[in-house]
């Protein structure tokens, strides 16, 4: 085993150094560099990781100093790590690897080893090195500087110590002295373990005193017990008598006040029917006096509306006669206008055929005076051509350019000839399309007619419904007003019984569940089930029973589990809310009922209750163990028998200590009975509640129905009203087309005479382009012809007389036409105009006065009356029910009065039979208790002592004596000590313990005496033999390293002057070693008679410390070794022959050895320089060369003393 390599962090003045990725060498290291490099520094980070002396424990005040101290931050922690070589197996790890790292982490509150990345103590660390052959015994496996020194001119005493140490004796003289330490405990454990043996022989003495007197006093006490026995057993047969007696006049008294009870409660339950007899009479005139009211109310409402309809019905009585007198009128003035109109279409008729005809003459005659015109126009013109014109050219010239003018304008007639003969055809198309215009129309207005008919229907039929609805919403108004006022019934019972339980309630529990139904409604928290006495029925005869075995436990609430209690408890707080509530979380629950008998005087009142089974711990707990029987005695009995509560029906009971309670309950007050009123009427509440709803919803549904009849009525009327204005609208458009069929016949009238007369423009147009024509054809003459003259003359005579023809023809068509105007005037301004106003008022007077008005206003007057009949018949059987309800109520309440006072007589009774039973149930329950004290009196006598049986027969005077004599006795023996007996077996129990203590620490005594004697000759053979060892090492070392034949060294032991002229035995016999040493030149040094060896020189005495180191290293050998400067003060030779001293050992162990000498730089295996720069120190590898010269620098650097350090290294480093 060997060190690979150290590493430094923040280690003094080290930053972080690890040999730069080198190794040290398993053989000879050689360390060097200048002064104040940090060598020291390195070795002493060695010893602070391996714990080597000083560094074995370091104080806090002194950590701050091994901190590295450069740039940067405040270091907190130092560490050096030291990396050894295992590869043979020296170090004790379960590890796969060669190599252990062993690590101290030193800080200011932490000091602590870790291997191989593992934490470990530091007596383990110790340990390891320590079996690897580091021992701490041996303090020069480590030199430092200076200690050569300091070794050789030790003193012989210190030199006799050291060679102890080296032996290891510090661990024989521990065990040694951790044995005395136990032989004086041992010696100290049998002086107190006597004396306490001792104390004990005296106060057995003592203690065999007192057993006597204590037998005494038993004797005493026994007769004592015997005679108390005695008298509590006549207390207890005396008590026990009067107690039968008690309870038979008790139970003789309880029988006839029960029966007197079960009178009154009868009584009371008659007087409670008469009272509720009386209670729902008034409440039947109560309703029955609402329902006259109501009645009387809606008769009234009918009434009105009777005499509304009936002013109604007058009124439009009234109306339809003035209307069928309108009508008449109206239908005789229509007929008037229609045969007026008759009148003037035949007047109109022949007016226009005889306009026709007259048109047709003058037109014709208009015609042949156009023709004649034209002709006598031509020859007129031709006539004056020559005048007009000087040649023929210039005539055809004029005449080309006339005729192309009237062919333009022939051409124009001609189109709008073509257009009056389109309209001429288009107007008859269009006036056939108004006609079947008219007849869809007319059609349409016969529909509409039968439509508004079967509104008409509708209408009656939903008015009808209407009614039916509205009479059935009456009733259910009615029915439900009843259910309201048997709510309000039911209300008000509900709170009496409420008020009832509330008063069974203490304050605060009552304030405590009200806070928690306000959380629970504000608040949603889900598990919580209500208070115990909501979640339970069971027979009224039981009532009292339970009620009395629960009390306020009753109000305790049920939850599921302690979280639901705990939110609505913080809930409560957060509130500020009143009260104290308590709960049965279920999940904190593990109660079951016990198993009670079922006999003829008794049953378990749990198996009488009915509740859900989760709330079967609730119930268990509260009635498991209860009994109900049929009187005190089997009360008792089953009490003490099975250890469980007994409770009467009337509510009195036995706990099971057999303590007797109760007396007069009244079952008034029952918090059970007023529970479960309260619930009954909350439920019929609830079923009232129910009915309502349904007849609300009812209701609801009715209001909808008639919403939706109303809704149909009023849209089949808007409809109706709707095919009214539709027909008048129908009727409008048919006078409208037949206007217009009037307007198209007289605009085909005036285009035939339109078209006539284009026909005859175009033909006068057409002759005169013809003449042109043919006048251009012939030559121009200076004059006409004698036959075109003649022809002239006679054309103009007869276009005269045309003329004057046509003057006539058109003066009678014109007074024609005057009159067929006036005519159509009249028929189409007044008379048609009368027809459609008559028509129309007709109509009007048929729709909305008609019998639609007549057959609603009938129907709704049948249903007034009848309705107002029903009511009537209504109201006569209400005040039938209402008289019959009176006269019950009456008789009801006089009954009920002689009850109540039948029930005062016997309620006096009842007080005095009360204050009885109270004072012998007083009387029973002392008895009971004297029988109880008496009886565990006994019971606390233990078990009888033998020899009662002699006392019993006395009298209980004579007891009373013996028993004051017997007290008397024993106050004498009142100082008896009653322990004695187990105080003598206990110390004697205990003086055998001592006795046996006191063998065995004489038994360590003498163990641990032989064990002290074999440590001191182990210690002494330790010594002899490291003597000699050390001898013989240190005559051959000192031979070696001086390097001369005749040198030679010893070691001799100086004895004691006690021991002077005695063998020598033991090591205590000697006090020191001196040393002998010859250098082979001069006399020898040292010794007994030589001198002393401070006279040696500097190297010698070196030499001499060394051989001696070399020589205890060979006794006790390490695996590696550390010099510091070793060779200082050495010369040459014996520097040469230390080095060769140290190359042969380092065959079986490691070297670091720092030097200035060449002679260790020669021999070394590797060679390490440590420089200091920037405050920080370093280490690296160099060669020999390199080595020599950093040797060389320094010793220029102390030859000139001026030169930085600093540089030194860097000029070392280059």
């Amino acid at each position: 085993m060997h060190i690979k390599a150290v590493v430094f962090r923040d280690f003094k003045s080290y930053y972080y150094d690890g040999l730069g990725g080198e190794e040290f060498s398993p053989l000879v290291n050689c360390l060097v560099g200048g002064n104040g490099s940090g060598k020291s520094n390195f070795f002493a980070g060695v010893q602070f990781v391996l714990g080597h002396g000083k560094y074995r424990t370091i104080p806090v005040k002194e950590r701050k100093e091994l901190l590295h101290e450069g740039a940067g931050n405040k270091r907190l922690s130092t560490s050096v790590e030291l990396h050894l070589d295992n590869s043979d197996g020296r170090l004790a790890l379960d590890s796969d690897s060669n190599t252990v790292v062993i690590q101290r982490m030193l800080g200011s509150k932490k000091d602590e080893y870790i291997v191989n990345q593992r934490s470990t103590s530091a007596s383990e660390v110790h340990a390891l090195l320590e079996a690897a052959g580091f021992s701490p015994s041996n303090p020069y496996n480590i030199v430092e500087q200076g200690r050569i020194t300091a070794f050789a001119t030790m003193r012989d005493e210190d030199r006799f110590e050291l060679l102890k140490q080296i032996a290891g004796t510090k661990v024989y003289e521990d065990r040694r002295l951790q044995s005395l330490q136990v032989l004086e405990q041992a010696e100290r454990d049998m002086a107190r373990i006597d004396s306490n043996i001792q104390n004990i022989d005296g106060r057995l003495n003592e203690l065999g005193e007192e057993r006597e007197e204590f037998k005494a006093h038993q004797q005493l006490e026994r007769r004592h017990r015997c005679l108390q026995y005695c008298i509590h057993k006549k207390e207890a047969d005396t008590a026990m008598a009067a107690l039968k007696e008690a309870e038979e006049t008790l139970a003789s008294q309880t029988n006839s006040a029960q029966a007197l009870m079960d009178k009154i409660h009868e009584t009371s339950k008659d007087l409670k029917a008469l009272e509720k007899k009386a209670a729902q009479a008034s409440l039947t005139v109560q309703q029955q006096k609402r329902q006259r009211d109501l009645i009387l109310q809606e008769r009234s409402g009918w009434v009105k509306r009777q005499a509304r309809l009936e002013v109604s019905l007058n009124a439009a009585e009234t109306e339809q006669k003035e209307d069928q007198l309108l009508k008449a009128k109206t239908e005789q003035s229509l007929a008037a206008v229609l045969a007026e109109i008759r009148k003037k279409d035949a007047q109109l008729e022949k007016e226009a055929r005889e306009l026709n005809e007259l048109e047709t003459v003058a037109e014709k005659s208009r015609a042949e005076v156009a023709n004649l015109a034209a002709q006598v126009d031509f020859l007129i013109t031709k006539r004056g051509r020559h005048n007009q014109f000087s040649t023929r050219v210039d005539r055809d010239k004029w005449l080309t350019t006339e005729v192309a003018k009237q062919q333009k304008t022939l051409a124009v007639y001609e189109k709008e000839k073509e257009k009056l003969e389109a309209t001429k055809v288009d107007i008859p198309k269009r006036v056939a399309a108004i006609l079947h215009e008219i007849e869809k129309k007319r059609s349409t207005l016969s529909i509409e007619a039968a439509t508004f008919e079967k509104r008409k229907d509708q209408i009656s039929k939903l008015v009808k419904e209407r009614d039916t609805l509205a009479e059935r919403r009456r009733a259910l108004f009615r029915s439900q007003t009843g259910i309201q006022q048997e709510m309000d019934s039911c209300s008000e019972r509900l709170s009496s019984w409420q008020q009832r339980l509330d008063k069974t309630c203490p304050r605060d529990i009552r304030a405590g569940l009200q806070s928690v139904q306000q959380v629970l409604k504000e608040e949603k928290i889900s598990g919580v089930y209500g208070p115990v006495i909501d979640l339970f029925s069971t027979n009224k005869e039981l009532f009292t029973a339970a009620d009395v075995m629960a009390g306020t436990s009753l109000f305790h609430v049920v939850v599921e589990n302690n979280e639901v209690a705990s939110k609505i408890l913080r809930a409560i707080n957060q509130k500020k809310l009143p009260g104290r509530p308590s709960f049965y979380p279920l999940n904190r629950l593990n109660a079951k009922p016990k198993s009670l008998p079922t006999t003829d005087d008794c049953f378990p009142l749990y198996s009488k209750l009915t509740f859900e089974d989760k709330f079967a711990p609730v119930m268990a707990d509260l009635y498991g163990r209860v009994l109900v029987c049929t009187d005190l005695k089997a009360a008792s009995a089953h009490s003490k028998t099975h250890n469980c509560d007994s409770v009467l029906v009337n509510g009195d009971k036995v706990d099971a200590r057999g303590g007797i309670s109760g007396g007069f309950l009244d079952v008034k007050v029952s918090r059970i009975a007023a529970a479960t009123e309260v619930r009954n009427a909350r439920a019929e509440k609830e079923n009232l509640q129910k009915k309502l709803d349904g007849v609300l919803k009812e209701c609801a549904a009715l209001d909808q129905k008639m919403n939706d009849r109303r809704s149909t009525l009023q849209t089949t009327e808007d409809e109706a009203e709707r095919f009214n204005r539709e027909r008048e609208r129908v009727s409008y458009d048919v006078r409208a087309f037949e206007l217009e069929v009037t307007t198209l016949k007289d605009v085909e009238r005036s285009t035939a005479k339109s078209l006539q007369s284009q026909e005859r423009y175009v033909e006068e147009y057409r002759r005169s382009i013809a003449a042109m024509e043919l006048e251009k054809a012939q030559p121009m003459a200076e004059k006409l012809s004698a036959a075109e003259a003649a022809e002239l003359n006679d054309k103009q005579k007869r276009l005269d007389d045309l003329k004057k023809q046509l003057g006539t023809h058109s003066s009678e068509a014109e007074a024609c036409r005057a009159r067929v105007a006036s005519v159509r005037q009249l028929l189409s301004e007044n008379l048609l105009k009368r027809k459609a106003e008559f028509e129309e008022r007709l109509a009007k007077i048929s729709v909305h006065k008609g019998a639609v008005l007549d057959e609603k206003t009938q129907h709704e007057s049948d249903i007034i009356k009848t309705r107002i009949k029903n009511l009537e018949a209504e109201l006569t059987e209400c005040e039938k029910i209402s008289d019959a309800a009176v006269e019950t109520r009456t008789k009801a309440l006089e009954a009920a009065e002689k009850k109540r006072q039948v029930i005062a007589k016997m309620h006096t009774i009842t007080s005095q039979e009360r204050t009885n039973l109270d004072d012998k149930k007083r009387a029973q329950i002392l008895h009971h208790n004297k029988y109880e004290q008496a009886t565990e009196q006994i019971r606390k006598l233990g078990p009888l002592p033998s020899g009662v049986e002699e006392y019993s027969s006395l009298s209980a005077k004579e007891i009373e004596a013996q028993l004051r004599d017997t007290r008397s006795k024993l106050k004498t023996l009142s100082h008896v000590n009653k322990k004695a007996y187990d105080q003598y077996a206990q110390l004697a129990e205990t003086k055998e313990t001592l006795d046996a203590q006191r063998k065995a620490r004489e038994d360590e005594r003498k163990t641990v005496t032989r064990l002290i004697t074999d440590l001191d000759a182990k210690k002494d053979e330790a010594v002899l033999r490291t003597f000699k060892q050390v001898k013989a090492g240190f005559a051959k070392n000192f031979k070696d390293l001086v390097g001369h034949e005749g040198a030679s060294a010893e070691l001799v032991l100086v004895r004691n002057a006690e021991a002077a002229g005695r063998k020598a035995t033991r090591v205590d016999e000697f006090n020191s070693v001196s040393v002998k040493v010859n250098f082979g030149v001069g006399g020898g040094v040292g010794g007994s008679g030589n001198k002393d060896i401070s006279r040696l020189s500097g190297g010698q005495k070196s030499v001499v410390a060394l051989a001696l180191i070399f020589s205890i290293q060979q006794c006790d050998p390490a695996p590696f070794y550390i010099f510091d400067e070793i060779d200082a003060a050495l010369d040459a030779e014996y520097r040469f022959n230390v080095a060769r001293k140290i190359q042969e050992l380092s065959k079986t162990a490691q070297f670091l050895v720092v030097s200035f000498k060449p002679e260790m730089i020669d021999i070394a295996n590797r060679h390490f320089v440590i420089s200091f720069k920037n405050k920080v120190s370093n280490i690296r590898r160099c060669t020999a060369q390199d080595a020599h010269k950093v040797l060389q620098m320094a010793a220029s650097s102390g030859s000139k003393k001026k030169r930085p350090r600093e540089e030194d290294e860097e000029e070392a480093e280059r």
